[in-house]
């Protein structure tokens, strides 16, 4: 793809979750407007066991859907495809089940002790849990297939319009007892967003029909195991972390907290829209075993994922205080915070998709221990520093880690598997002529 089309295709995906993340900010300002700090620090940590447990129902398989699908597509083997999507939805089923009856043996366990209201709070994430598994393989399948406006428009702007229309709703017509009203819409908007993706997906035709279905499922949950430790631990470090301030911080901390990192999400997004468009690319020209197709697209990607991280820096530079203010006049003093908390960006630009390299040549492993090492780091650094510098010493614990995982996985990726996906690699002759490149390890 070229750079020209790269960029064009890659701007309406940005606009689309701007969009997106937009309505879902309007939607965080007027929980804290019509219902207080304190309710969107529940809502916070709602959303986050929400979305944890959503990591666990695939089993990994929404983190590997990309990577297999484009193999599979480039090698024209469509019994795996279809074989593919089968199992990857039997398994969220299956496990949907096994979480409900877990749920049930809590709730009977926990009877008497906690309150109604919590009761339905968590059935309400529960509920919703199944929903964004189904969005996030249904959107990993859809980017693998180069259908990423199929993949990205319905979470975009389905899932964030349907929490504003919860929040005014619940507002309007229950004041502040509107906490199932407003968690029910929400689960509502999840299950039609997802019920969206398969309605795309199945207009697009991924499999062709009376195709027989093939199965690697040894291979599928070889890979898929630690894609879902790693899933979790990279793709819910946020989560992670504000489930980590809940044990230190109070609510209103959180909720400022929670603001400064949906801001940050939002800030993410452009660089994630450039990876959805990439990362087939770099896929299949893994699976083709051509090199030179290969480094020109991770070339292209950290280029511009670098141009991009440091204009959002800039701009948080100059516009982050006032979009604070938005929120409330208080949470402007946490500037600082979401400055540094953007910074991560730089790192993983300057270093490259190095969880996408290891991947594609079967290296979960190295990923999944240097995620687990940089968590830790993270969660000491804020035990330490959150005492002693408020929310920023939570910001700088995350840049730390990230930065460090960043740089790690950096270095794994270049002596497993022979390719510098860093920016540095610009600064060497080609990969295939440089005899310094180290040897992939066996």
């Amino acid at each position: 793809m070229s750079i020209g089309r790269l960029l064009g295709r890659s701007s309406v995906l940005m606009a689309a979750r701007f969009a997106g993340a937009g309505l879902a900010f309007a939607g965080n300002i007027a929980i804290v407007r019509f219902l207080g700090a304190d309710a969107l620090g529940v809502f916070a940590l709602c959303m986050a066991v929400a979305s944890l447990i959503a990591v666990i129902l695939p089993l990994g398989r929404q983190a590997t859907a990309t990577l297999f699908v484009s193999e599979y597509i480039a090698n024209v083997h469509h019994g795996l495809l279809k074989g593919y999507l089968r199992n990857g939805y039997a398994i969220i089923w299956r496990m949907t089940a096994a979480a409900v009856g877990a749920g049930a043996v809590g709730v009977m366990a926990l009877m008497g002790q906690v309150t109604f209201s919590t009761l339905l709070t968590v059935a309400f994430a529960l509920a919703m849990a199944p929903a964004l598994a189904f969005i996030s393989f249904n959107g990993g399948v859809l980017t693998g297939a180069r259908r990423q406006f199929s993949a990205f428009l319905p979470e975009s702007l389905l899932k964030p319009a349907f929490i504003l229309l919860a929040v005014f709703v619940s507002a309007l017509a229950l004041k502040k007892e509107g906490s199932a009203l407003l968690l029910g819409i929400i689960c509502a908007g999840c299950w039609i967003t997802a019920g969206a993706q398969v309605w795309l997906m199945r207009s697009t035709e991924l499999v062709p029909g009376g195709v027989d279905e093939d199965r690697d499922a040894t291979r599928w949950t070889r890979t898929g195991w630690p894609w879902m430790f790693i899933s979790l631990l990279w793709d819910y470090f946020i989560e992670l972390h504000l489930l980590l301030a809940g044990l230190i911080a109070t609510t209103t901390e959180i909720a400022v907290l929670h603001i400064c990192f949906r801001l940050r999400v939002l800030a993410g997004f452009g660089m994630r829209a450039l990876y959805a468009l990439v990362l087939p690319d770099l896929y299949s020209a893994n699976a083709r075993e051509d090199r030179a197709a290969l480094f020109s697209s991770l070339s292209r990607a950290n280029a511009l994922a670098l141009g991009y991280a440091g204009s959002v820096c800039l701009g948080v530079w100059f516009v982050g205080e006032f979009a604070l203010g938005l929120v409330d006049a208080s949470f402007r003093s946490a500037h600082g915070a979401l400055m540094v908390m953007c910074l991560t960006m730089v790192a993983r630009a300057v270093f490259g998709p190095a969880t996408a390299v290891l991947a594609m040549k079967d290296h979960q492993l190295p990923s999944l221990y240097s995620l687990t090492g940089g968590l830790i780091v993270s969660v000491l650094l804020s035990l330490i520093l959150f005492p002693i510098y408020g929310i920023m010493g939570i910001a700088v614990a995350y840049l730390a880690a990230t930065s460090l995982i960043a740089v790690v996985q950096w270095q794994l990726a270049w002596r497993l598997t022979g390719i510098d996906c860093s920016l540095f690699a610009k600064l060497r002759r080609a990969p295939d002529e440089d005899p310094s490149m180290p040897e992939p390890a066996r």
